[in-house]
């Protein structure tokens, strides 16, 4: 595991800076380290943990922005290197999110209470030993404040090359969690989330930040081998308030799907989402993961006749379903659902969509290729 530690202070903020910093982490030993099969689990896991990221923090177009260009950075440098998208698992970290809702904001060093918890998570979840952090030389006290709290030796504590990449003094200002905007209570979201790619972590970043009680994600089903009519909406749902549940909802043929016989299990699915969450924002009130299919028809979507959920998290290529969805729910005598639209990322190399699709057909190319090699 390895942790970069990057000041995004917004009053002194160099974007390309900070991209450089994340280029050349990344790039690291890529060529000694990256697995020779794509089909590997991960051969290194990155967190990016941005520190003042809040500290000019004015509306949640600000985080979105935030997010967007650092993953869309990470999306390029892990594109341009041999098998990254599968062998580099990056994610972006806020320190602050690691402040429990019920403990009070402090002054001075209450960040570094955050990032010791931060540690100590990461720690219990990956091992000491394994952990090397990444940080600047300006972050004098917190460098020390690391060494001596956080269990992390000095031999693990690597720094950036002044010379070619300066950084700023980290002020580390707190934040408090409770002012931040929320305007979303019962958030609802659904997706394969297939190979969580740069794009998923983006957009479900944000719906955990911004959903106050709870963040519902519906993760969908693969193709089955024989395509079933959708139940009545009336059909119980049975949602497990622990991970996942199943809403009884089938499903139809995923033709738009490309290479969709190389889509992960759902289990795998499952867990990476549950896994990212819970590490993204620890202190959530309440996450919660179910399965279902999609439906061939929107009138039997389950958001249609839920009573529970009063908002959903989408694309803005899907803002059509949500108007449909509400007209439906004003027939069934229920309230409109309000929306938080999100725009796709793009790549940074090709400027187009980030999607699964894209990195299943690299798998295939990957997998024929090393087939072809075979026989050779």
């Amino acid at each position: 595991m390895e942790i970069v530690l990057i000041d995004h202070d917004q009053s002194i903020i160099d974007i390309d800076r900070n991209g450089n910093i994340i280029q050349q982490h990344i790039q690291r030993e890529s060529n000694t380290c990256l697995h020779s099969s794509a089909s590997s689990s991960p051969s290194r896991i990155v967190y990016i943990c941005l520190l003042n990221a809040f500290k000019n923090y004015q509306k949640m177009d600000d985080i979105r922005d935030t997010l967007y260009d650092y993953y869309a950075r990470i999306h390029g440098v892990l594109s341009s290197t041999d098998n990254g998208v599968f062998d580099v698992n990056v994610s972006i970290l806020f320190p602050e999110l690691y402040r429990s809702g019920q403990e009070q904001p402090q002054h001075g060093n209450s960040l570094f209470q955050c990032i010791k918890t931060m540690f100590d998570q990461l720690n219990a979840r990956h091992g000491t030993q394994s952990t090397r952090v990444y940080s600047s030389t300006s972050f004098t006290e917190l460098n020390q404040f690391i060494e001596n709290q956080c269990n992390i030796t000095t031999a693990n504590i690597y720094f950036y090359n002044q010379t070619t990449i300066p950084s700023p003094p980290c002020t580390l200002n707190v934040f408090d969690l409770a002012t931040m905007e929320k305007p979303f209570n019962h958030l609802f979201t659904g997706g394969f989330f297939d190979y969580l790619h740069c794009g998923h972590k983006a957009y479900l970043s944000l719906g955990s930040m911004f959903s106050k009680s709870l963040f519902f994600i519906s993760i969908l089903e693969p193709k089955q081998e024989q395509q079933q009519q959708c139940n009545n909406p009336s059909t119980k749902t049975t949602i497990n308030s622990d991970i996942v549940g199943v809403v009884e909802n089938r499903v139809d043929q995923y033709k738009d799907k490309g290479r969709y016989e190389l889509m992960q299990d759902l289990d795998t699915r499952i867990k990476n989402v549950d896994l990212f969450l819970k590490t993204f924002n620890p202190f959530h009130e309440k996450l919660e993961i179910m399965t279902n299919s999609r439906c061939p028809q929107i009138q039997f979507c389950p958001m249609t006749y839920n009573s529970i959920v009063d908002s959903l998290l989408v694309s803005t290529d899907s803002l059509k379903s949500v108007d449909k969805i509400n007209t439906i729910r004003r027939t069934n005598n229920l309230s409109p659902l309000s929306h938080f639209a999100l725009p796709s990322l793009l790549s940074p190399i090709t400027n187009e969509k980030i999607s699964s699709t894209q990195i299943r057909q690299l798998l295939y190319q990957i997998k024929s290729n090393n087939t072809n090699n075979a026989t050779v």
